[in-house]
């Protein structure tokens, strides 16, 4: 058996050694995010709005039957998101919940990633 050649390897040069004629090396390394939840309201929003800009929203067939009960448009989702005042979060079936409200509409999202950060709206609330 030859060795491989070069050029078709998937890494830049193999490692050589006596006992082997080709030794792979990869290393990988893996970022573990430790946050804990609850979050500041003001660090949340800076968060969420940091996913926003990104474009990482999650928006699934229930928000969208509540946009669409309340009669919000995602615009108006995307401008709570940016300008809403944020309030405490809280924990609702393992997962906390963060609320921004404007005087007419509440938007509640949660992060469902830390790197990158995407969060995912939760619900959507017209005030009468």
């Amino acid at each position: 058996m030859g060795e491989p050649r070069a050029d078709l390897l998937p890494y830049p040069s193999p490692i050589r050694t006596a006992s082997a004629p080709v030794l792979a090396v990869f290393a990988s390394v893996a970022i573990i995010a430790i946050v804990n939840e609850p979050l500041a309201p003001a660090t949340a929003k800076a968060l969420a709005n940091q996913a926003l800009a990104a474009g990482r929203i999650i928006l699934d067939d229930h928000v969208r039957q509540r946009m669409a009960q309340h009669k919000i448009t995602l615009v108006e989702v995307y401008r709570v998101l940016r300008a809403g005042a944020p309030q405490q979060g809280e924990l609702d079936r393992g997962t906390f919940r963060y609320p921004l409200t404007t005087p007419s509409i509440t938007v509640c999202y949660a992060f469902r990633r830390w790197k990158p950060i995407t969060i995912s709206i939760v619900t959507v609330l017209r005030h009468r």
